[in-house]
């Protein structure tokens, strides 16, 4: 009986114990093989999909340069721990021949009711620079698995997780949210 309980309280010590960022990638990509069974994790991203190529299509002037790139929607979701607020990643690559680097967005969403909505404007965003870098042709767009690599560890180790444990922090989720970010968005969909 001694011995069971020494191997449950091991266990329960690793499952928590998330001290590195890689033990923290690690974390992640666990919780996300789960998450992308769920039906809330293809409704954020196929809804994110389609509103961001709606706010394109209405020539909004924040997104307008989405036209020129490649970008795809990360497949890394950082839920709060109700799944129901967000961040996801908006991954993009310059193909312009003189392009010195390629970008992350992130996006903040929030469920209300059955629907999610998106808030682009006031949100961080991540340059990755080519000619900084070790990459061989500082010319070649970073790959999308690049850019989500370098975006994962940058939010892992910028606060998803509470310290040392494998747990998300929802307070680095959730106090995205507020009335400046709300305002900032109302601009952001009348700027065209």
């Amino acid at each position: 009986m001694r011995l069971i309980n020494i191997l449950i309280t091991l266990l329960i010590f690793f499952n928590f114990s998330c001290k590195s960022t890689e033990d923290k990638l690690q974390c992640l990509a666990d919780k996300q093989r789960v998450w992308q069974k769920d039906e809330v994790y293809k409704d954020v991203r196929n809804e994110l999909t389609s509103t961001l190529q709606d706010w394109i299509n209405n020539d909004i002037e924040a997104v307008r340069y989405y036209k020129k790139t490649l970008w795809k929607i990360d497949e890394t979701v950082f839920f709060n721990t109700f799944q129901s607020e967000a961040i996801l990643l908006v991954l993009e690559k310059d193909t312009a021949l003189n392009a010195k680097m390629d970008g992350i967005h992130m996006i903040y969403a929030m469920k209300e009711g059955d629907k999610w909505r998106f808030f682009y404007k006031s949100m961080p965003a991540f340059s990755a620079e080519r000619y900084y870098t070790d990459k061989k042709n500082p010319t070649t767009p970073y790959t999308f698995e690049d850019l989500s690599d370098f975006a994962r560890k940058k939010l892992v180790e910028s606060g998803y997780f509470k310290k040392g444990r494998c747990e998300i922090n929802d307070s680095y989720i959730n106090d995205w949210y507020n009335e400046e970010l709300e305002k900032k968005h109302q601009e952001f969909l009348n700027d065209k």
